[in-house]
This record gives structure tokens, sequence and C-alpha cells, in this order.
């Protein structure tokens, strides 16, 4: 007996909920979603599947795809290249990135009417190594810059919702960890790269690490103490953890 062939996939595109939405209709039992690698969104989907469902079936997911494209952000900002037309996430909303040339010797970076702003030499705008260093450092004292500042805005509610005040404060980037406390001299070091995120994620970790100065361990006195502080801290480390894989909280 002769083999049926089978049917030609159907691709086309969508903008569904205000996102482009790849649709590929396939010989398939159901639905699935699939946020790539470069943010963009992709469905198979079977081939009765309607234009009607596969919008209500893309608009349920809204979130779930929200929470996916920063997350490959943020695995992006280690490999990005900080060109013309990237985008960055700056508390959980992605800018595009422009360039401008710098009129004296000197490059920079700033946040101007939704947009990143680089003003470059010309060895910052080139595409080699010297280029990528520049401009990498250039984004991280963006990120630092706005850490500190939203740091000053939660630093005294914070302290005074835990009832304990740090010694001291560093931003710094860290690889491995959102933050740390030293108990015995109550310094607290927190990870910059936290504003690529939501401002909540970064309250939640000073709140974990200034409930530290009170109880050094991560045993049943310290969750109890954050129970109490900070109800909704397994939600926000849940989600952080979800949109980060570095995060050891």
């Amino acid at each position: 007996m002769a083999r049926r062939k089978a049917a030609a996939t159907q691709s086309f595109d969508l903008v569904i909920s205000n996102m482009p939405v790849h649709i590929e209709r396939k010989n398939i039992r159901r639905a699935w979603l699939r946020v790539k690698a470069d943010g963009s969104v992709q469905v198979s989907a079977p081939y009765t599947m309607s234009t009607k469902k596969l919008n209500e079936f893309v608009s349920s997911h809204t979130g779930w795809i929200e929470q996916q494209q920063l997350k490959q952000q943020a695995r992006r900002a280690h490999t990005a290249q900080w060109l013309e037309g990237e985008k960055l996430s700056l508390w959980g909303v992605n800018y595009p990135i422009r360039w401008r040339e710098a009129l004296d010797d000197s490059s920079s970076i700033s946040f101007e009417h939704g947009e990143i702003v680089m003003t470059l030499t010309e060895s910052g705008s080139s595409h080699d190594d010297t280029g990528l260093a520049i401009r990498t450092e250039l984004i991280d004292s963006l990120l630092k810059a706005e850490c500190t500042r939203q740091l000053d805005e939660f630093r005294d509610n914070a302290e005074r919702l835990v009832g304990h005040q740090a010694s001291h404060y560093s931003l710094r980037k860290m690889k491995t960890r959102w933050g740390s406390c030293t108990h015995k001299t109550r310094r607290i070091r927190l990870n910059y790269q936290l504003a690529l995120y939501e401002p909540r994620f970064l309250w939640y970790v000073l709140i974990h690490e200034l409930c530290h100065i009170e109880v050094p361990n991560h045993g049943p006195a310290f969750y109890a103490l954050m129970d109490r502080v900070l109800p909704s801290w397994k939600e926000a480390r849940r989600e952080l953890r979800r949109l980060s894989s570095d995060s050891l909280l």
C-alpha cells in the first residue's frame, strides 16, 4: 500500500496582541507556542485551528511570552554586541539602542526619549573586541547608575520595614548571585544587573539581604522573618529564577 504523502507546512505571519507571531500549520494534534532565542514568537498549530482560535491561544499566553522574552534578553546580554538597533531591557522594558558620533575623545551613554543613546568615538563604534569592550563598559555603567538610583529610592523604606540598617551598600556585577550580606559588618552587596528586570525584584533582593543582618543563614528563623516582612517573597523568588538561571537566592 502506498504511503499517504504528508501535507506541506503552511507558514504565515500574524500580529496578535500587538506582537508579531509566526504561524506554522502542521499535521499535529495540538498547538505549541515557542519564544525563540531572539525573542520572536512562533506557533505550531493543527491545520484545523482557525485564525480566531490562534488569536485566543496566543492572547491567553501573553504573560508567559513576555516573561520568556525578558529571560532571552537577559541571556543575550551576555553575548550582545550592543550594536545600533539591538535592544536593552531596562527595568523590564525593552529599549532600542541608538548610536551617536562623539564630538570629542570620550564615549558616553544616556537614556533619552525611550532610547538608549550611545555617544561613541571611532574606537567605540568599531566591530572589533576593543569596540565591544567600550560598549559593554557603557552598558554596565548605565545599569549600575540605574540600580544606584532605584536603591536610593528603596533603601530607607526597606530598612524601616525590616528593622535593620546596613552599614554599607555596594553594587557590582556578579555571575552567580543577586546579592550578599556580611552579617558581622552589615555590609550588603547587590548585583546591578537587577536593573534588567522589574524594580520589584530589586526590592525583593534588598529585603532578603537586610533580613540576613538579623539571621545570617537560611534556616527556619530566616524564612519566618521573610514571611512576616515580605509575604510575597516566594513568588518574587520563583519569577526571578524563571527569568534568569543565575539566581541563587
